[in-house]
């Protein structure tokens, strides 16, 4: 469901880590880890459409 880079990126936003942090240790730039989070929250939201996941 999520490739490597949605899992880390949603574990380190879980961990703690601010969207630049997260982006300077992948090597992006943090609107498009920002837009690469929403995505992945989307994949689970659609995974999964009987939980109240906002």
């Amino acid at each position: 469901m999520l490739n490597d880079i949605e899992r880390e990126l949603l574990v380190g936003q879980n961990e703690g880590y601010s969207l630049q942090e997260l982006a300077d240790r992948h090597g992006y730039t943090e609107p498009s880890v920002r837009t690469k989070l929403a995505v992945a929250r989307r994949k689970i939201r659609d995974a999964f459409p009987d939980l109240d996941i906002n």
